[in-house]
């Protein structure tokens, strides 16, 4: 027998899953039955004293005692779970399981609405030559970054990476704008960091790169050596 329903487009994989393994488990069929599923925490949470998924709990109210749920690897050539992939996707236009989204399926799906709007709003604003543009170039993403165990070393990486530290304030012109003493530039984050002749000794010794964009990243070593050649340079105290 062959079943194709359709869910909620809010809804998990997990969730997902777990139709299919409640569908499957209140069909008629030859006893004792054997659902094969190829997501190994559908088979985990079955196996748990707390289960808190409200289709799950309904699963296991319903299934039958001489009913075995096995995992099975997917994508593994195994042709019965390629034909139930298969199933899965003319499900999305066929009849529904159920129009109820449990609410962890519902939170995750807000949160990666949130994130993507996020997201686009922090790639599309923000003129070049701004601050917003500058730390832009340095973090492509809104995700969250590691911080350094000491405070004033996170503090000092965060103003680097806004352009607004001392010896480099400040980014949009005024009276406040330093001047490179030895290029007669803006000297700004990116030119120290990465270009200043003047530097170029220290930078080759404490490995700092030669893009704006690595040597603020996330790499914890890096951010490290950063901290490292501010101080060689003496600059570390004007951050």
């Amino acid at each position: 027998m062959e079943t194709s329903l359709s869910l909620p487009n809010q809804r998990t994989i997990f969730s997902a899953e777990v139709a299919a393994a409640h569908t499957a488990a209140v069909t008629q069929a030859e006893r004792p039955l054997a659902i094969l599923t190829d997501l190994a925490s559908v088979v985990t949470a079955l196996q748990s004293d707390t289960v808190s998924h409200p289709w799950l709990q309904q699963l296991l109210l319903e299934v039958s005692p001489d009913t075995t749920f096995v995992w099975i690897p997917g994508h593994y050539g195994i042709s019965s779970n390629e034909k139930a992939d298969h199933l899965a996707k003319l499900g999305r236009n066929q009849e529904r399981f159920t129009n109820s989204i449990p609410a962890t399926d519902l939170k995750s799906w807000v949160t990666k609405v949130i994130e993507k709007k996020w997201t686009e709003n922090w790639l599309n604003t923000g003129r070049e030559g701004t601050r917003k543009y500058f730390l832009r170039r340095i973090k492509m993403d809104t995700t969250r970054w590691n911080d350094p165990p000491i405070q004033q070393e996170q503090r000092t990486l965060s103003r680097l990476r806004t352009g607004h530290t001392s010896f480099a304030y400040n980014m949009s012109g005024g009276e406040f704008k330093t001047q490179c003493p030895t290029c007669r530039v803006h000297q700004s984050v990116e030119h120290v960091l990465c270009h200043c002749p003047h530097y170029q000794t220290a930078r080759n010794k404490h490995g700092i790169p030669e893009s704006i964009g690595n040597a603020l990243g996330n790499q914890p070593t890096t951010a490290a050596a950063v901290i490292l050649y501010l101080k060689d340079i003496g600059l570390y105290e004007q951050t």
